[in-house]
């Protein structure tokens, strides 16, 4: 196997420590897509720690260099320094990083996704949580997946009725709900708004509970971590 050299701009998803005084990066990267690298020293005391920089959040240029599948980092250039969160706003980083960390494949890029994600990164770094921006991320993991959803149009290839209900069917898309039953169901209306980018309230919702049922298959049957640390904020927030 030869040695690989590659560099690139990347977000850090994750790090944890290796060995007394390494690190190893979950990264995303602009050109590579998710990978992960050794940081050789990065926790050891003195000019060279950059333990700091290399946490989640963080927008770096890296250049790696190794044979397997877990590359050395060579160099490193913070663009962007990882932001200091909590509540919600950590829970969201850690849902990203962890779903991101689940689904993609190793070095395939997704372009798409790493931009959805910088926009997540930029809505922390100003202190807010974007719930229309955490719904376009899941979106672009099912298309990443060849799973994207097409709210315009339902199983047939005719154009969605607004004022009729829809069933989902995961391997198909949108199925006309003959008995016209509300329950389970969704208004083409709101269909329509998602297509449209026209958020409110329910339709938010209504895409939330739809990309969570489509990632589940994906995710595997261990819970989200994040998904706990959510529930804690809340449970928390209403004391």
């Amino acid at each position: 196997m030869s040695v690989v050299s590659f560099s690139d701009t990347v977000f850090v998803l994750h790090a944890r420590a290796f060995q007394e005084t390494s690190l190893v990066i979950e990264c995303l990267g602009v050109e590579q897509g998710r990978f992960s690298c050794l940081a050789r020293s990065a926790r050891k005391l003195g000019r060279g720690n950059k333990r700091s920089e290399l946490q989640m959040t963080a927008q770096i240029n890296v250049m790696c260099r190794g044979k397997g599948e877990l590359k050395t980092l060579t160099e490193s250039e913070t663009l962007k320094a990882a932001v200091s969160l909590t509540g919600d706003k950590y829970a969201v980083a850690c849902y990203v990083s962890e779903v991101a960390m689940r689904i993609l494949q190793p070095q395939s890029p997704c372009p798409d996704v790493y931009n959805k994600i910088e926009q997540i990164y930029q809505d922390l770094h100003v202190g807010s949580v974007n719930q229309v921006n955490l719904r376009l991320f899941e979106l672009s993991l099912l298309d990443e997946l060849g799973e994207g959803v097409d709210f315009q149009f339902d199983m047939n290839g005719e154009s969605i009725d607004p004022n009729l209900y829809y069933d989902f069917r995961q391997q198909s898309g949108f199925e006309i709900n003959n008995l016209q039953q509300k329950r389970n169901s969704i208004k083409g209306d709101e269909l329509l708004k998602i297509a449209d980018h026209q958020w409110d309230e329910f339709s938010l919702a209504v895409l939330k509970q739809l990309t969570r049922r489509l990632l589940a298959s994906h995710l595997g049957e261990k819970p989200l971590k994040s998904r706990e640390l959510w529930r804690q904020w809340e449970k928390n927030k209403i004391r």
